[in-house]
C-alpha cells in the first residue's frame, strides 16, 4: 500500500499495530498520535467510498485499523492492492 500511494506522490503513514495483546489499548493510542487531525479526511473517505463500491471494504473511519486473518488468501490481498492503484490514479486527477 506504501509504494501505491508513495508512486502516487500521496503522502501517507501506514501504522502497524502488532499482534492483539492485554495492552491493546495502548497500541490504538500510539496509532491515533500519528498526526491524525491533519490528515486530509476527504481523500481518505473518497478512497474509501471508492473502494467499497469495487468490494474492498475499508473502515470509514481512518483511524480503524485493517485487520487480516487466515481466511484471507493471497488473492484477496493483490485484489486490494490492485483495487487501491486504480483508485488512487483516479482520485489525484
Amino acid at each position: 500500500m506504501k509504494e501505491i500511494f508513495d508512486e502516487n506522490d500521496i503522502p501517507a503513514v501506514l501504522p502497524v499495530i502488532p499482534p492483539c495483546s492485554p495492552s491493546r489499548s495502548a497500541l490504538n493510542q500510539s496509532v491515533v498520535s500519528v498526526n491524525w487531525a491533519v490528515s486530509d479526511h476527504d481523500l481518505y473517505l473518497s478512497l474509501a467510498e471508492k473502494a467499497i463500491k469495487r468490494g474492498v471494504m475499508p473502515d470509514y473511519d481512518s483511524r480503524e485499523p485493517w485487520f487480516m486473518c487466515y481466511s484471507h488468501s493471497d488473492a484477496d490481498v493483490d485484489e486490494t492492492l490492485n483495487v487501491y492503484a486504480e483508485i488512487v490514479k483516479e482520485v489525484k486527477k
